[in-house]
């Protein structure tokens, strides 16, 4: 049987052509079913209906915003596990989101290999804990009081973009005690000289991007800092019969502009090796590249 996936968030033209795009094998295989609803109101009457295996959910959306449908969704007899997904990454959201027990914490615009993994890794923890079930006796089901974890919470503000980032980082020291002020400025130093070293490092990186632009080859970092959309295309041929195309495009937030940029990635640069490797680790896959 597939795997049953509610997807919650008010945006269903996006998420169903973005489903389509990452998960077509896997809904050809019938390894993923996917479902949508519009809000929470309409999440937990699905939830009731297809009794999902996980559950991606928005925050901001009308009717029941996606922290109180969660909020319904753990008082309920389901036992969904869930990501929630959101443009705001500020530590109240993402600690209200441990809170009520989210398993993960996925930032708009969405990085496809992280949404692809996040949902790879928590139906696969999912299908080993069933399996334990069977072996082992039955324990107390009862639920416990959540609790935030401080790695999940780091490791969550890790893949926020850097101005979110910003933000996180001025709402936690907003809350500091005048000790914990002195004990940033003891370590401020140390920190700025990790900065520095990562400056170079990727002054070096640009360099070398600088040199293969020069040799008309795609610029590594870009392809490294950004996330990758497939896209399909249509097009008519001079005989008229129509074709699809599918093709990769790279997308990233412009530092200058702060505005999201893209830029497609052509058949001489799907030959490149390194262009490959990237792809493929950001990807989480062996790709056929013929296909493009």
């Amino acid at each position: 049987m597939p795997s049953k996936i509610l997807v919650v968030d008010d945006e269903i033209v996006y998420w169903t052509r973005l489903i389509e795009q990452i998960f077509e094998d896997k809904i050809e295989n019938n390894e993923y079913e996917f479902s949508y609803a519009k809000d929470g109101r309409e999440g937990l009457a699905k939830v009731n209906e297809i009794h999902p295996d996980l559950v991606l959910t928005d925050i901001k959306m009308p009717n029941l915003d996606g922290l109180a449908f969660l909020r319904q969704l753990n008082k309920s007899e389901h036992n969904v596990k869930s990501i929630i997904i959101s443009a705001y990454g500020t530590i109240d959201h993402i600690s209200q989101a441990m809170y009520e027990r989210a398993y993960d914490f996925l930032v708009k615009p969405i990085d496809r290999q992280k949404l692809e993994s996040s949902i790879r890794r928590i139906l696969l923890v999912e299908s080993e804990l069933n399996q334990s079930k069977e072996i082992l006796p039955p324990t107390n089901t009862k639920k416990q009081t959540s609790k935030v974890n401080y790695s999940s919470v780091l490791r969550l503000s890790k893949e926020l973009p850097p101005p979110q980032q910003l933000n996180l980082v001025s709402d936690l020291v907003s809350q500091f005690s005048r000790e914990q002020i002195q004990e940033l400025e003891d370590k401020l130093p140390s920190l700025k000289l990790k900065m520095e070293e990562n400056e170079e490092k990727q002054k070096v990186l640009e360099k070398e991007d600088e040199e293969r632009i020069k040799q008309n080859k795609f610029p590594l970092n870009l392809l490294r800092q950004g996330y990758l959309e497939v896209l399909n295309q249509s097009r008519k041929t001079v005989s008229g019969e129509v074709r699809q195309y599918k093709y990769l495009c790279v997308r990233w937030i412009d530092p200058k502009t702060k505005k999201l940029r893209g830029r497609n990635l052509k058949k001489k640069d799907l030959k490149d090796p390194d262009v490959r490797r990237i792809i493929e680790e950001k990807m989480g896959r062996t790709i056929d590249f013929d296909n493009f």
